[in-house]
């Protein structure tokens, strides 16, 4: 069955309306418990139309942003997929806490929730990373629980836009090359307003 996102469409349109750190955090907030339909390359039953199958091995449609980056695209419903692929289009719901996990594995693609709406939101590699985390960047005090997260206010995810310093950088490769478990990893700056540390 399609999924049920009643909050999450409000959310995507409210911030395409407004577009600011506190609308889009509730919305990457709400997208963590969603369920999304991921677009297969099968074809539908009838051109024009759209469905939901289950699937136990999951093949997804990609798409390119323009620039050579490969974008994940996710739906709210089966409408919003249909108007994205006119020609008719086969579903497969998941949540998108496992999709986000897949994606993270792409440390340069993207997430696009409803690609082609009026409330589409591209979610970026630095997003997809924290989100895969339980992390949920720009979301204010309250709005999502965090699991123990402690403190309050926004976090703000980045890319470092100056290399660690050479000792930092060798104490960090050291520290992960301990870790006999670790298979990727990833450097991001975050911060959360209001604290000095």
């Amino acid at each position: 069955s399609p999924p049920a996102n009643p909050a999450l469409r409000p959310l995507l349109a409210g911030h395409a309306q407004e577009p600011m750190i506190e609308s889009r955090g509730r919305a990457l907030a709400t997208v963590l418990d969603a369920e999304l339909l991921l677009v297969t390359p099968d074809a539908p039953a009838e051109p024009g139309t759209a469905e939901v199958v289950a699937v136990d091995v999951l093949s997804m449609v990609m798409a390119d942003d323009g620039d050579g980056h490969a974008v994940v695209p996710a739906f709210t419903g089966l409408d919003a997929a249909l108007a994205w692929q006119p020609d008719g289009v086969v579903c497969a719901a998941r949540p998108a806490l496992e999709l986000l996990r897949i994606a993270a594995a792409d440390t340069e693609g993207m997430v696009g929730i409803d690609l082609g709406s009026p409330g589409e939101l591209v979610l970026v590699p630095q997003e997809i990373a924290a989100l895969a985390e339980g992390w949920v960047p720009g979301a204010a005090s309250g709005d999502v629980d965090t699991a123990g997260g402690g403190g309050g206010g926004q976090i703000l995810v980045a890319t470092p836009t100056e290399p660690l310093l050479p000792e930092v950088a060798e104490a960090v490769h050291d520290a992960v090359a301990a870790e006999p478990h670790v298979v990727r990893t990833a450097l991001f700056l975050i911060e959360q307003p209001g604290r000095d540390d």
